[in-house]
């Protein structure tokens, strides 16, 4: 599963690469003809929601996620372990139902074939697997982080 988060991790890694290149060809298209892609807003949308998604079940395997650390820097023991089951569990569910709710409108946007309203018409859908993608991974990284966690359980 470490790999599995670290290609996806990758993949968001190349989509802000290619942020960064289409801002850069926007900028000098911009600034010395007057030009404009007409699409670089709506394209680095599209890779920003990859950024973020595919990105998700790396920073949990690393341990990247936001806690509130003035209050669990100060948990020990049964509390801490009980703090940490606590925000699996949710997480789970919310990953959960967030993957549930995204697949339902990915399909919906592919049958009914939405589309941006922007020069592009780029179907939704596309954008959409980015989310159902990176969720999916995520449901399986907090999936086999609790199982690495049971392990030691009696």
């Amino acid at each position: 599963m470490d790999r599995v988060a670290a290609f996806f991790a990758a993949l968001a890694g190349i989509a802000l690469l290619l942020i960064f290149a289409l801002e850069m060809v926007e900028i000098i298209l911009r600034n010395l003809f007057g030009r404009s892609t007409m699409f670089a807003d709506e394209m680095c949308g599209y890779l920003n929601v990859g950024v973020v998604f595919l990105g998700l079940a790396y920073t949990l395997a690393r341990g990247g996620f936001i806690r509130v650390e003035m209050v669990y820097r100060h948990l020990k023991g049964a509390a801490k372990r009980a703090a940490d089951w606590y925000a699996v569990i949710v997480s789970l569910a919310f990953a959960s139902t967030l993957l549930y709710q995204m697949v339902k409108y990915t399909i919906y946007s592919f049958v009914n074939d939405v589309r941006s309203p922007e020069v592009t018409a780029t179907p939704q859908y596309i954008p959409q697997l980015l989310v159902v993608i990176g969720v999916s991974v995520l449901v399986v990284q907090l999936l086999v982080f609790a199982a690495r966690r049971c392990r030691g359980l009696p």
